[in-house]
Order: C-alpha cells, then structure tokens, then sequence
C-alpha cells in the first residue's frame, strides 16, 4: 500500500492522503482524494511505500496550488451566448436511431 505525503512549504501544513488502487484492462493506477490543502501554498508530494519508509518518491517538489489544481482558461471560457434565431435543430430519423444506438451500448 502507498500514501501520498504532501508538505506545505508555505505554512506548517502536513498531511498523508491514502491512495486507492485500481486495476485497468490496459493498465493499473493509484488515485487519493486531497481535501483541505491551503489555495495559497506551494507543495512538495511524495509517493511514499507504507511497509519502507525509505522509499520516498517526489511527484511534485515547490509547486504552487493554482499551478496543481486550478482549471486552464480555456477550460472555464464561457460559451457564446445564445442567438434568438438560434432553435433546436431535430434530427433526421437515422441521426436519432445513432443516437440512441451509442446511449444504449456506452459501457457502464
């Protein structure tokens, strides 16, 4: 089992995040959920083995929180505003049945 260690170097912020491991067809990962982490800091995290302690790899060494966890721009740009001519455009009989076909076989 790892942990993810995480140390603020802009406060006296500590914290092991539990890592949950998942096995993929094509490949395997590790994911933790981070909660409470100040927006403000600058962070160093480790992949730590929880049997060595030793073991300590550096994911990210100084990096600030905007640079970790804050969307791109281009990711949070607004859509164009609707046009009053704009109207929903109805879909032919064989653009509905695709549809329907790729709502029906999207994997769960």
């Amino acid at each position: 089992m790892n942990s993810l260690y995480v140390i603020d170097h802009n406060s006296d912020y500590k914290d092991v995040f539990d890592l949950e491991f998942y096995e993929g067809e094509d490949h395997d990962w590790q994911q933790a959920l981070l909660s409470g982490l100040p927006s403000d800091g600058v962070f160093t995290m480790s992949l730590v083995h929880d049997q060595d302690p030793d073991s300590r790899h550096i994911l990210f060494d100084r990096v600030a929180y905007n640079d970790l966890f804050v969307e791109p721009e281009s990711a949070t740009e607004r859509s164009p505003e609707a046009q009053p001519n704009d109207k929903p455009k109805s879909m032919t009989a064989a653009e509905k049945q695709r549809f329907e076909s790729l709502v029906l076989d999207w994997p769960l």
